[in-house]
């Protein structure tokens, strides 16, 4: 998507794979979603960091053992009043740094977007889930005014790639961020979207 010479109407593409794990520290542990990430994540999904750094483009790609953690998680495994940067917590009986802190978006319950653990999008698959794909793709358009065509340009560079000649056919779903608020949403992290952003699941 990002290089193809057809997607002419796309400002940033964030890949990313979401998976729910128990997450603990010496005698505290917390269920969550462990949500893997490069770069771009927080440009489009406006994640603001309130203490430390966000995953970078290094930790993907030396697969770091990295964490980002929201207020609430970070409550939930450290308590009140502790400064969780530099603390290790483990992650399928890996153990990950902390190396940053979410500023709150408030919210409750699943698909809470305080209570999330961020991780390089390499470590989540190789090291922690052994996955080959992606749970979701966030784009953002260069304009809401564009996001039909961008939409459409994207949705053919994947039908292409995919191998699948009628879009009726298509083993993906493209989700505007109209729809995304209007429904359920079972992708992390895809509730805030700026209006010219969508996102695309299998």
């Amino acid at each position: 998507i990002s290089t193809s010479p057809t997607v002419t109407d796309v400002a940033n593409v964030s890949p990313e794979y979401s998976k729910r794990a128990q997450v603990t520290t010496p005698g505290k542990n917390t269920n969550t979603s462990i949500t893997g990430v490069t770069s771009v994540y927080s440009i489009i999904h406006k994640v603001s960091i309130a203490e430390g750094v966000f995953i970078t483009d290094s930790d993907n790609s030396r697969q770091a053992k990295v964490a980002v953690i929201g207020p609430t998680t970070a409550s939930n495994l450290f308590g009140l009043g502790v400064d969780p940067l530099g603390q290790s917590i483990r992650i399928q009986g890996q153990s990950f740094k902390v190396v940053g802190v979410t500023v709150s978006k408030g919210g409750a319950g699943f698909g809470n977007q305080d209570d999330v653990v961020y991780v390089p999008l390499s470590t989540a698959q190789k090291i922690l889930f052994g996955a080959t794909s992606l749970t979701s793709i966030a784009v953002e358009a260069k304009s809401s005014d564009v996001m039909v065509a961008a939409q459409d340009q994207i949705g053919y560079v994947l039908l292409d790639k995919h191998k699948i000649a009628s879009p009726a056919s298509a083993d993906f779903t493209i989700i505007s961020q109209n729809e995304i608020l209007s429904t359920v949403s079972t992708i992390t992290g895809t509730f805030r979207l700026p209006s010219e952003c969508f996102s695309m699941v299998p």
